[in-house]
């Protein structure tokens, strides 16, 4: 009898434990240390310190980010959220489920959702229109209290958006029809300049390195053509893997329609933590977005060029409070190129500079003038005779695609070794080049062979630039 009594009592008192910790720990997000302070810490490394290797200048509609552990793809996520301008009053997260089979599109049921960072508010009047809206719909809660590829993105947005509620949506069993009903739900609310998608997904699932590298490639070029249908395809043949591959069909129909431009941030794999090579998933990060013109106003014009004429002229920085001026700061690669009587003279450029503006133009007018090896060091009566073209760089990233190369603004750096060759933009509108033709001279510039981009060895990257002219 005492047995039968104590056994009911430590039920009882099981049972207690057991739903207070259910009812603690939703909607708290699980994927962190419990210390909250640790996790802080821990987050803001994976954070602060990866930030976009280039300057970027866009206007960000659609984010693609993974969503495993921070320690395996947290710097892969980081340096395409840190892309984001906190300017979004919604920001709506697709992500795939990964612990209950359901049809059609879950959305969460509830005021807001929690992490270490505290609260994120539900844009519940967008979650009522969609459900009374869209077929398919259905509103809970349990579904998102494990959900991962929603939970794992909110510190993320909470990183850099202040003011931003969510949509969350997990995407179940669903046919194509019932995905292209969703997505034009979804483009009408794009359309609004304070509405982000966030598509959550990891690549390619528990291959050996070199097979995921080889599907996450292919994966990634489909995601750049901006062709949902074929993507669609390639994915049922089981040619290009991703877990929110519904997702990003959905991404590919709005980038499509909208006519957004694409940037591969980042990749990364689970071995790049753990050291396993022989069972790895594959991370990506990307960004579809509006083109935006890069404007400098006259005044930042003229700090520009009398930095560089400083530096030409072996003068120290002139007085300026570089820290409060944000051109300056920021970190655009820089290319400097001299002419004397219409001859070039000197031309030096860093793609990817570790430091900001103003500094990075001191060291390349320099280089220009005195360290080009093509070149005797610059005279010091040379100077009076000098035209210079100031070119930043900016939107620098690696591309698959060479039809989407745009004569006349891109710009090419090719890579193979050791070897690199670079063209700026205005290099194909002298000679009249054609896109192939671009390519094939930049491989050559690179002192590879001249069809050395068909090489799936060679990687090939892009930029924008401005430039900025004066004379001495």
């Amino acid at each position: 009898m005492i047995k039968n009594k104590n056994y009911l009592i430590f039920s009882i008192l099981f049972f207690i434990l057991f739903i207070s910790i259910k009812l603690l720990s939703f909607p708290f997000f699980k994927y962190h240390p419990e210390d909250k302070d640790e996790f802080k810490s821990f987050f803001h490394e994976n954070f602060d310190n990866y930030k976009y290797f280039s300057e970027f200048i866009g206007f960000p509609k659609i984010l693609i980010s993974p969503h495993a552990n921070y320690n395996f793809s947290g710097k892969v996520a980081a340096r395409a959220f840190n892309l984001l301008k906190d300017r979004y009053k919604l920001v709506i997260i697709l992500g795939p489920p990964h612990y209950e089979y359901f049809r059609g599109f879950a959305i969460y049921r509830g005021d807001y959702l929690l992490s270490p960072f505290g609260k994120i508010m539900i844009a519940k009047d967008e979650v009522l229109m969609l459900n009374k809206k869209v077929r398919g719909t259905f509103l809970d809660k349990k579904l998102f209290e494990k959900e991962h590829s929603i939970n794992i993105q909110i510190p993320y947005i909470q990183a850099v958006l202040k003011h931003t509620k969510i949509l969350p949506i997990i995407i179940g069993d669903t046919k194509k029809r019932e995905l292209d009903i969703l997505s034009k739900y979804l483009e009408k609310l794009t359309k609004r300049e304070d509405t982000l998608i966030l598509i959550s997904t990891d690549l390619s699932h528990y291959h050996k390195l070199k097979t995921a590298k080889e599907i996450d490639l292919k994966t990634i070029k489909e995601i750049e053509k901006k062709r949902p249908e074929q993507f669609l395809r390639l994915k049922k043949m089981g040619i290009i893997e991703a877990c929110g591959w519904r997702a990003i069909y959905i991404g590919l129909r709005i980038a499509k329609k909208e006519k957004l431009n694409f940037i591969p941030v980042s990749r990364g794999y689970s071995s790049d933590f753990d050291g396993n090579t022989d069972r790895v998933v594959g991370y990506f990060s990307g960004i579809f977005y509006k083109e935006e013109k890069l404007k400098i106003s006259k005044a930042d014009k003229d700090k520009i060029i009398e930095i560089v004429k400083n530096s030409i002229q072996k003068r120290e920085l002139p007085v300026m409070n570089f820290e409060k001026n944000p051109i300056l700061r920021k970190r655009f690669g820089v290319f400097i190129t001299l002419r004397k009587n219409r001859v070039l003279r000197g031309c030096m450029g860093a793609l990817a500079p570790k430091t900001p503006l103003f500094l990075t133009l001191k060291e390349i007018a320099y280089e220009s003038a005195y360290s080009d090896k093509r070149f005797k060091p610059l005279q010091k009566e040379e100077i009076r005779e000098l035209s210079v073209k100031i070119s930043l760089t900016y939107n620098f990233r690696q591309f698959y695609n060479y039809k989407n190369i745009k004569i006349g603004k891109d710009g090419i750096l090719i890579i193979k070794g050791d070897k690199r060759g670079v063209l700026l933009p205005e290099i194909p509108l002298m000679y009249h080049w054609g896109k192939k033709e671009f390519l094939k001279n930049t491989c050559i510039k690179a002192g590879l062979k001249k069809k050395c981009y068909k090489d799936e060895n060679v990687k090939i990257y892009k930029f924008n630039t401005y430039g900025i002219k004066f004379r001495f």
